[in-house]
């Protein structure tokens, strides 16, 4: 009898013991699934970024793509990260103009000033709603080439839109003397429906020698 109130003893000690350390496990669990959602989903749309962005000349890099979904777009849309994944890119493109640009608009090369100008680049992966990147710059063309190169200032974004801006690096690139590449780095960063996201982005403008100036080069 002894022995047998002894086993019970321990199985409810045992039981109790599990109840009792159970309860903040599940707790780190749900922290956890939320996070591996949020990064299966950031993979998902990472990769499709890229995929579109072999087709865009402009990008020269980008990536990676975080996305923090909401707590209630994850509950009424399920815990499926492919699904979850449709869901936002299609609410995401909802708000994204593609071709549709002022033609005005559409032709960004702005002669500020004697040899100063704006490189301006509009991607789709920019286009939250309307907008561009640009990087103000000043060069020189002596004799057909291009010469005295300097950037002004820091790229900024114009345009109306809900994606912002945020300025990291830019630099110079002349694969030939009559050709300018202005390249500019910064963050993408936006709130949709359903969540955020954001995303690093390199984009370059090509400047050709026209004359005794220099043209954008629309890629």
């Amino acid at each position: 009898m002894n022995k047998l109130q002894s086993i019970i003893g321990s199985t409810v000690i045992i039981i109790a013991s599990f109840a009792f350390f159970s309860t903040p496990a599940y707790a780190e669990q749900n922290y956890t699934s939320n996070e591996s959602i949020n990064n299966a989903v950031s993979s998902i749309v990472s990769k499709e970024f890229n995929n579109r962005a072999q087709h865009d000349p402009s990008i020269a890099e980008i990536g990676p793509v975080t996305v923090e979904l909401t707590q209630t777009f994850i509950q009424e849309n399920g815990t499926d990260p492919s699904q979850l994944a449709d869901i936002f890119l299609h609410n995401l493109d909802n708000i994204t103009t593609n071709n549709t640009m002022d033609e005005k608009f559409n032709s960004p090369l702005i002669l500020r000033g004697t040899q100063t100008y704006s490189a301006c680049v509009s991607s789709f992966l920019m286009q939250i709603g309307i907008k561009w990147i640009c990087q103000d710059f000043r060069a020189s063309v002596l004799n057909g080439a291009v010469t005295n190169k300097l950037m002004l200032g820091t790229s900024y974004d114009k345009g109306i839109g809900i994606g912002t801006w945020s300025h990291n690096r830019s630099w110079f690139e002349q694969p030939t003397s009559k050709e300018l590449d202005v390249n500019y780095k910064g963050n993408v960063s936006a709130v949709i429906k359903g969540g955020s996201i954001s995303y690093p982005l390199t984009v370059m403008a090509i400047f050709d020698v026209n004359a005794s100036n220099l043209k954008q080069h629309f890629q």
